[in-house]
């Protein structure tokens, strides 16, 4: 039997350690299949938190993406592409393994960057976020991606599960680009307050795919 197929990813695995532990739950729960992590915000200080995700990892065969950081002031295309190569090098590094897919920590700001995550995906044969921007939209013939992307935080509920019932077509995959956590006091990011209303989206949206025949997958099954 035919079934829809999504991805729900948990973007900023390596922000926060409180951050860390949620994605840890909805990835024990099965309630998401993948997340991506960044690397530049003092991973090696979370590195009990990296061994559970490895473990999580082999228990479940779970997609762990880089979460690729960039400088918008530096769009220098052999910049980035050297810079995605310093962080890939450090995923590999804690990670033990290279990335399921890689995709950006807010917007790809350039055109070049669009390009240089793209060559990174087709060198590595990896899966790649289909971008709001739409920059990456126009190498889409070159990798592996999702057809349309919806950010959790951005849209209702009511809106997502209608979408997911009306609009996306069994040979489509969408992805839901998700940031649970918990709030934490100490971090400045500007989701942080919004981070536990993904959280609780997703225990109420995992029952809904289910009951109406909808698949969780990740990017290794694209």
């Amino acid at each position: 039997m035919n079934m829809k197929k999504i991805i729900i990813n948990a973007d900023d695995f390596g922000m926060s350690r409180i951050f860390n532990n949620a994605i840890l739950e909805l990835l024990e729960m099965d309630f998401i299949k993948s997340t991506s992590v960044l690397v530049t915000r003092g991973i090696e200080n979370q590195l009990d938190q990296v061994e559970k995700l490895k473990d999580l990892k082999n228990q479940k065969d779970i997609s762990i993406g880089l979460h690729f950081e960039s400088d918008k002031n530096d769009q220098d295309y052999n910049n980035l592409i050297q810079n995605i190569d310093n962080q890939n090098d450090i995923f590999i590094k804690y990670l033990g393994t290279k990335p399921t897919h890689i995709d950006k920590h807010k917007q790809v700001y350039s055109k070049e960057e669009a390009k240089a995550m793209v060559d990174f995906a087709v060198r590595n044969n990896i899966f790649i976020r289909n971008s709001s921007s739409g920059l990456i939209q126009e190498y889409k013939k070159r990798v592996k991606t999702s057809d349309r992307i919806i950010f959790l935080l951005e849209e209702s509920m009511d809106d997502i599960k209608s979408k997911l019932l009306n609009k996306v077509n069994e040979n489509e995959i969408m992805e839901i680009i998700a940031h649970p956590r918990r709030f934490d006091p100490a971090c400045k990011s500007s989701l942080n307050k919004d981070r536990e209303k993904d959280y609780n989206n997703i225990l109420e949206l995992v029952p809904f795919l289910e009951k109406n025949n909808i698949a969780i997958i990740n990017q290794k099954d694209i």
